[in-house]
């Protein structure tokens, strides 16, 4: 257990930080329905969220839907929802075991944090590349959403954590600058 008197690692804390952020930002791009919105030219718009749809009419009536229906041709935008839901899932999980880390001091713990948060890095580009690709198909007047962004930005963000967390991993293997109990 480390002591309270420990000098934290930087580089630690800035990988929890990058963590932490990662996580939050793709959890919040799986919830906002706003990964791109559809302008019908009689008024009417379309917000496409992860797993949440709205379609509110020209008055401003909307109403909310599910978005696990498939409807043909979509089935491109499926695949980056499941890419950005286990992405998220697994953020949330290296976020978990980074604190479990800080409790146990186990190697083999940090060594899974770093790998889930790159995988999770993987999950949210290979989420966003498979939605470009369909949003380019897309006619008519469509915006990208904050979500599409947030959970791109996030996707970056947990590449970043793992970068981080495996530095820090060597420094303390290697003993560059640690002290007694360093992170």
């Amino acid at each position: 257990m480390p002591s309270i008197d420990t000098k934290p690692n930087p580089v630690s804390i800035l990988a929890f930080v990058f963590s932490c952020l990662g996580c939050i930002l793709t959890v919040a791009a799986i919830f906002l329905v706003d990964w791109w919105t559809y302008f019908f030219s009689d008024g009417r718009t379309a917000h496409y969220g992860v797993w949440t749809n709205i379609f509110c009419s020209k008055i401003g009536d909307c109403q909310s839907s599910s978005a696990t229906e498939l409807a043909g041709g979509q089935e491109v935008a499926f695949v980056s929802k499941i890419f950005i839901t286990l992405g998220g899932f697994l953020a949330v999980l290296a976020v978990v075991l980074h604190v479990i880390y800080f409790l146990l001091r186990h190697a083999m713990v940090r060594t899974i944090a770093i790998f889930f948060l790159g995988a999770a890095g993987i999950f949210g580009l290979m989420s966003a590349f498979c939605f470009l690709g369909y949003y380019h198909t897309l006619s008519g007047d469509t915006s990208l959403g904050v979500a599409f962004y947030l959970g791109l930005i996030g996707a970056f963000l947990c590449l970043l954590a793992a970068a981080f967390t495996a530095w820090a991993s060597v420094r303390k293997i290697t003993g560059f600058g640690a002290t007694e109990m360093d992170d």
